[in-house]
């Protein structure tokens, strides 16, 4: 055994000697499922998925690229991404030939300067530059457009913009792939047309996008998704309703931008049907559309390369993206996908100090369900560590600087150590991330100690002998009903990002999966399965579900209104039928005081409020051991039973916290590794333990 210790974090595992990545001459790069995990492949020899991002195009800071990308060589790590956008390349032959490429080939000089071993993924935004000659082409109708009027980048609904720039990156691959730098090239990571993590440009603060090529694109997927009008019409609620006029649901004022919400102020959760019906499809439509443009550029990626280089996407927020609407809840689509290789999102911000000492610094991600379809999620590590001097950056940073940064190396150290041992337990990937060109990363001791002898170290030990993540408590999440939550904040934050950081303090091993995912039967064997956002579901998934946790004898912990929307509409007998908890709804304010063996612990989320629906479970029962009351009028709001061949736990507020998840664990057999509130990770072969 061997011990690296550096005050607040200790791993431990076997040793191995480290060894450096492939340099130049990549023939092919590939994700292979090995031992039932994904392993990158570079050549057909295991490479760890550890890189650099610098930001080359960053007005200022410059000559931080060097010395940062001259650390990593020495280290042994030659993976690099960087950006090409803006201006970097050129569109539909505008500079026709090579010389339409002399920007980008200058980019990546400016890397092999100081390492000629540097091999690169590069990210393209879906977005012609601003000097593109044939913008003089394209109608205002084609990009995207708020409630009032202002325009902005493409619409993810223009065909127009899209088909251009699927031409553009086909001809940018095979450009490359044909040229001198045909083997530095590990893969192409492609941005979307409105928001380069493909979100929908500026919704949280100005709503849907609005314009035309929207309207056109919406209305074609509510004629495949309905097939008739008259479907359309029953859904809508009205007759006067058609393919040819449905319209983006209309700007809510005092809705946008998304806030949490005043102290006081009552929250309906869901969206109501079939008044809100176009809400529902709206946000549902808005994400596969989204998976359907990734796909395509995927599709083009492996075309051009002759499927020999890599695709990558950021996607698949379902526990950090606020609103319906946002764009990412088509994740299992993406995931179906032989053409996509790697998704990648920052480091959870939710909240900001949580990526700090003590912080869980989750994925946004279910990031082991991810793995399981044979793919790397990469975490982005975009830490504002202790290097960079905030006083120095110029006002227009101000933005990308946010967050409180590291206070000297000795913290550093210890959260990228941490960061480095989430990874790795969850078989997932990283770039450490320069984002405003800041030297962020410019300390060798940082390359050798935590990317070196904690990351490729372990990453070739592991690989050398692969083997999936099997935790103990495995959470489930339903991007789909995200569709059906009217409550734009709290709701999403306090059901998920929240809800996760509290399980990473119990003490237990944690894993992220998606519902389609479990329905199919391929998450692994756990002793706790946590839903904390099943609101809507189909009759035979509900029926599946718990066909499912009596065949693995398991308990299932139920957050807020499971099963409470279905076809025919909101239903609290759903509840009972899902979890063998008899609920009814009596709306209230939320805030729990525990009983029984939560005795003397409180929880939930409360903001004075009154809450619509809020459940409360019927009393009554003997075989309903009551766990918990609501503080404001002592109406049961936790309970637990056997239920069918399973044990069943519903938390009816939100938010239950770590100090209540505990006692709950431990009497499914959940091992916890520590009764503090310590961030333990294990895999049965490295712990990561980072104290409080």
């Amino acid at each position: 055994m061997w011990t690296y210790a550096a005050g607040l974090v200790a791993t431990l595992s076997l040793a191995c000697a480290a060894q450096p990545d492939p340099g130049p001459g990549i023939e092919e790069a590939r994700i292979e499922m090995r031992g039932d995990m994904p392993v990158m492949l570079i050549n057909d020899a295991p490479a760890p998925p550890l890189t650099f991002f610098f930001n080359s195009e960053a007005g200022t800071g410059q000559h931080n690229l060097g010395p940062q990308v001259s650390k990593t060589a020495d280290a042994g790590v030659h993976l690099y991404s960087m950006p090409f956008d803006g201006y970097a390349w050129a569109w539909n032959d505008e500079i026709p030939g090579a010389e339409g490429f002399e920007w980008t080939d200058a980019i990546l000089e400016r890397y092999l300067e100081h390492d000629p071993n540097g091999v690169f993924i590069p990210r393209l935004r879906a977005q012609p530059p601003h000097h593109w000659r044939g913008w003089e082409h394209i109608p205002d109708s084609e990009r995207y457009m708020s409630q009032d009027g202002e325009m902005g980048p493409p619409s993810t609904g223009s065909d127009l913009l899209w088909e251009h720039f699927l031409v553009n990156l086909r001809r940018f691959i095979e450009h490359y792939e044909a040229s001198p730098y045909a083997d530095r090239f590990l893969g192409y990571h492609i941005g979307g047309p409105s928001d380069i993590e493909w979100f929908q440009w500026e919704y949280r603060a100005l709503g849907p996008d609005y314009s035309a090529a929207n309207h056109r694109s919406f209305r074609r997927w509510l004629r495949a998704h309905y097939e008739t009008e008259e479907a359309l019409q029953n859904a809508w609620g009205g007759d006067d309703v058609s393919f040819d006029t449905a319209s983006i649901p209309p700007f809510e004022e005092g809705r946008f931008p998304i806030h949490m919400p005043q102290s006081g102020e009552s929250i309906r959760v869901f969206y109501d049907t079939p008044a809100e019906q176009d809400w529902i499809d709206y946000s549902r439509y808005i994400s596969e559309l989204s998976a359907e443009r990734i796909l395509d550029a995927a599709q083009v990626i492996k075309e051009a390369s002759d499927g020999r280089k890599l695709s990558v996407f950021f996607y698949g927020y379902v526990f950090d993206l606020v609103g319906s609407m946002g764009g990412h809840g088509a994740t299992e689509q993406v995931l179906a996908s032989p053409d996509v290789d790697i998704l990648v999102a920052p480091i959870s911000y939710i909240p900001i100090t949580d990526r700090l000492t003590g912080g869980a610094a989750g994925a946004m991600s279910a990031v082991d369900s991810v793995a399981l379809h044979g793919k790397i999620w990469f975490n982005e590590d975009d830490m504002r560590t202790h290097l960079i001097d905030v006083d120095e950056l110029p006002p227009w940073l101000s933005f990308e600087a946010f967050g409180t940064p590291t206070e000297d190396l000795f913290e550093t150290r210890n959260l990228l150590s941490r960061n480095m041992g989430y990874l790795y337990v969850h078989r997932a990937g990283t770039w450490w991330m320069d984002l405003i060109a800041a030297g962020a990363f410019d300390d060798a001791s940082l390359w050798e100690d935590v990317m070196v002898d904690i990351g490729h170290r372990h990453y070739h030990e592991l690989y050398a002998d692969p083997a999936p993540y099997r935790p103990e408590v495995a959470v489930i999440a339903d991007e789909r009903s995200w569709f059906h939550v009217r409550d734009d904040y709290s709701t999403f934050v306090n059901c998920a990002p929240l809800l996760r950081n509290e399980l990473e303090k119990t003490g237990a091993t944690v894993g992220y999966y998606y519902l389609g995912d479990f329905l199919a039967g391929l998450t692994p064997p756990a002793k706790v399965y946590v839903f904390p956002n099943a609101f809507h579901m189909e009759d035979d998934t509900l029926d599946t579900i718990v066909q499912r946790l009596d065949e693995l004898d398991a308990t299932a912990v139920w957050q807020y209104a499971p099963a409470y929307l279905g076809p025919a509409g909101p239903d609290p007998k759903r509840v009972a039928r899902l979890t063998g908890i008899p609920v009814r709804q009596e709306d209230g304010v939320l805030g729990s005081e525990g009983t029984g063996r939560l005795e003397g612990l409180g929880w939930g989320w409360s903001h004075g409020g009154l809450v619509s629906p809020r459940l409360v479970v019927d009393e009554g029962g003997d075989d309903i051991e009551i766990l918990g009351r609501f503080s404001e009028d002592g109406e049961v709001s936790t309970a637990r039973t056997a239920h069918s061949g399973h044990t069943s736990v519903l938390f009816a507020d939100m938010r239950p916290n770590r100090t209540v998840l505990r006692p709950i664990l431990r009497d499914a057999g959940v091992h916890l590794w520590s009764e503090s509130d310590d961030i333990n990770r294990t895999d049965g072969r490295m712990l990561i333990i980072q104290t409080a």
